[in-house]
């Protein structure tokens, strides 16, 4: 899955192809460390307690199917998502490299 976003540049702002990719975690000659973070949630862990869909509902909600999922967007709120990390009972919801 590539990055949606590097840093302050937006992927809209590049033209990828996979010939820029130089070395893993490396691309179009950006290191590692700027590449988005996406929120995730261990679902074996998560106690289902609501907090992050009270907290965040433009970035968490609930599948079809019952469990709590991360909306897939372009970037997420920081703070937010560190508001829910804070909050969260169980500690389920990490950040994740994209």
């Amino acid at each position: 899955m590539w990055p949606r976003k590097l840093s302050n540049i937006a992927c809209s702002d590049l033209i990828l192809h996979k010939s820029k990719l130089d070395e893993p975690g490396r691309f179009c000659g950006l290191s590692h460390d700027t590449v988005m973070k996406i929120p995730v949630i261990d679902l074996s862990e998560c106690e289902d307690c609501e907090a992050c869909l009270d907290l965040c509902p433009a970035v968490f909600r609930r599948h079809d199917a019952g469990y709590i999922e991360v909306v897939d967007l372009p970037e997420y709120p920081e703070e937010k998502i560190e508001e829910i990390i804070k909050n969260c009972p169980v500690q389920c919801v990490t950040w994740e490299e994209a």
